[in-house]
């Protein structure tokens, strides 16, 4: 049985139909990893301009405005919600201009639960999440920009607890482990559906080529089926390998953290093997 199935693993990797599925897969996990990766623009990022304009435009709001029994009621609202407000985008712009990341995921937390308790339950229609949320005639803005704010405080409160390495390529989700967990949630699973489909699509057919030799095998057809099912399994997790390329290309440009632990990984294997 054994026999049987390396014979059927050879075959199965001199296939010429699955060898051009194997360099399709890496073509487009380095064509991924070189273009489309970096290019990835998320609507929550770290942008230091941005909170500074923000910061320096309420601040000179609330150093100008003169509250008494005329003033609008939204000029008062305005009023009573900023000093929070800018406070945490204080502690922000300070904590990343110190490049104390821990400090500023702390105050980013406070930020979004704060921004989005204001919008979404007192806001109404004056006040607004991010204009990505905004774009192409989208219905549900303000419902999107609620949940996602509610996720960037939930991540943020993560970083705060947890004891990993911070750093703003993690805050805005470009990390290798953070693209595979986007990619998992888009189209990867359709393109591993469909590369096990082509994998296994002639595993059984092929065999009517050679019926009168295959049938002097010592083996049940329920076997040879097992073992046709064990090699298809098998490669089709070897197509993880090319798809692990892209991966490999954004740790070196994006993760650092990644490839530290990466290099430490071969240091100690080195070490144990004495290579």
């Amino acid at each position: 049985m054994w026999a049987y199935f390396k014979m059927e693993f050879i075959q199965f990797m001199s296939n010429k139909k699955n060898i051009a599925i194997y360099v399709i897969l890496l073509f487009f996990s380095c064509y991924y990893g070189l273009v489309l990766a970096p290019a990835y623009d998320p609507i929550e990022k770290v942008d230091v301009s941005e909170i500074e304009a923000r910061y320096l435009t309420n601040e000179e709001f609330l150093n100008n405005v003169v509250i008494n029994d005329w003033t609008h009621p939204l000029t008062k609202f305005a009023a009573s919600i900023y000093p929070e407000w800018n406070e945490y985008e204080k502690e922000r712009l300070d904590a990343i201009k110190q490049d104390n990341l821990k400090n500023y995921a702390e105050a980013t937390f406070k930020w979004y639960t704060y921004s989005d308790n204001i919008i979404f339950n007192w806001g109404g229609e004056i006040l607004f999440y991010n204009p990505g949320y905004y774009t192409y005639g989208n219905d549900y803005a303000r419902m999107d920009g609620h949940y996602a704010y509610l996720y960037s405080a939930s991540r943020y409160t993560g970083y705060t607890e947890g004891e990993s390495d911070l750093s703003v390529n993690v805050f805005e989700e470009r990390t290798a482990l953070q693209t595979l967990q986007r990619l998992l949630h888009s189209y990867l699973p359709l393109i591993l559906i469909v590369s096990c489909m082509l994998f296994t699509v002639d595993v059984v057919l092929k065999d009517r080529r050679n019926t009168t030799l295959l049938q002097g095998l010592p083996l049940s057809d329920w076997r040879k089926l097992l073992v046709k099912g064990g090699v298809s399994l098998l490669g089709s997790l070897l197509a993880i390998i090319p798809l692990t390329v892209g991966l490999f290309i954004i740790c070196i440009q994006m993760d650092s953290v990644m490839l530290n632990y990466l290099f430490r990984f071969i240091w100690l294997a080195k070490r144990y093997f004495q290579i």
